[in-house]
């Protein structure tokens, strides 16, 4: 291992719903959701109305292709490297918040419940970390976090003279 690899890394990105065949699928069946009333709407005269059923189609579009590009820009990363905790995350405006923890003071704590809220603390501060992940996966987080600052906390000595 390196000097410049970090003792632990965990990086979340927020869940996609729809993957790109699914986004293909769903944009489908709106197109046929909204040919439909455009159809009935020629049908009875009021040929007028299907500017606006395809600008509404249009808007809808947009939006979905919106909040992927947006929510693929957001991630956040919990790294622990030469004695110090880093917390970064970027939302999905490209704003960056980061925090730098000692690694010795830093606790993880977990306040279990239906929705498991995950802080890392040192003295007053209060940083949560992993907003993107499910129940299961911050339980996870905690543990392998908890493990790695464990390590950092407790080196261990190895000296050549003392060996039997």
């Amino acid at each position: 291992m390196s000097d410049t690899a970090p003792c632990f890394e965990a990086t979340s990105r927020p869940r996609h719903a729809l993957g790109p065949i699914g986004t293909r699928v769903v944009l489908a069946l709106l197109a046929v959701g909204f040919t439909l009333p455009g159809v009935m709407f020629i049908v009875m005269g009021a040929w007028p109305v299907l500017g606006f059923v395809g600008v509404e189609f249009m808007l809808v579009m947009a939006l979905f292709a919106a909040h992927r590009r947006h929510s693929r820009r957001a991630f956040e990363r919990v790294t622990l490297r030469h004695g110090q905790l880093l917390l970064e995350r970027i939302d999905h405006r490209g704003a960056r918040q980061s925090a730098v923890l000692d690694a010795y003071w830093a606790r993880v704590r977990l306040d279990d419940g239906l929705q498991p809220r995950l802080t890392v603390t040192l003295r007053d501060a209060e940083y949560e970390i992993g907003l993107h992940l499910g129940a299961d996966e911050r339980r996870d987080l905690a543990q392998r976090l908890n493990a790695a600052l464990t390590r950092h906390r407790t080196p261990v000595f190895d000296n050549p003279q003392l060996r039997a």
